[in-house]
């Protein structure tokens, strides 16, 4: 009997506990081990698109025009991704080509620019706010929703 069909009827006699089938090693298809297919699978999808994505993402004209419409400089980009200057100016010109891990760099370091600018509470969030409140006013009496005021119009 094989070291499989022994486990198996192990496990069937309950002499072994039940494996949890999601957290099984699983290979994902460029080898690498995961816990479990569902995270195989995640691996798979997510390499998958980067390996898509990359080629325009490592795009100097790309680089540029995000960063210019992020209102950054070379340098706030360059210090905010820990290189140089004249690396940044050098992909954007297309004179060095972008190697998958400053991509990853850069592109981060514009993503959490641009988080940074999104702190501020618009409008537009408030009237979801305002739309949420009258939603769950509808739905619940005024004693379930103790310390609210009972007007959203001040928002």
């Amino acid at each position: 009997m094989s070291k499989s069909s022994t486990e198996f009827v192990l496990r069937l006699l309950g002499f072994l506990p039940e494996e949890d089938p999601l957290s099984v090693p699983t290979e994902a298809s460029d080898g690498t081990w995961w816990k479990g297919p569902a995270a195989a699978l995640v691996h798979d999808l997510i390499e998958r698109k980067w390996h898509e994505l990359l080629p325009t993402l490592q795009s100097g004209e790309v680089i540029r025009k995000t960063r210019e419409e992020l209102g950054m400089s070379v340098e706030d980009v360059a210090t905010a991704a820990g290189v140089s200057k004249t690396l940044i100016t050098q992909i954007e010109l297309g004179r060095r080509r972008c190697t998958a891990a400053t991509v990853r760099r850069i592109w981060l370091a514009m993503w959490q620019y641009d988080q940074k600018l999104k702190s501020y509470v618009s409008p537009e969030i408030i009237v979801r706010v305002n739309d949420t409140l009258e939603v769950i006013t509808q739905y619940w009496s005024k004693d379930d929703i103790q310390g609210y005021p009972e007007s959203t119009d001040g928002l």
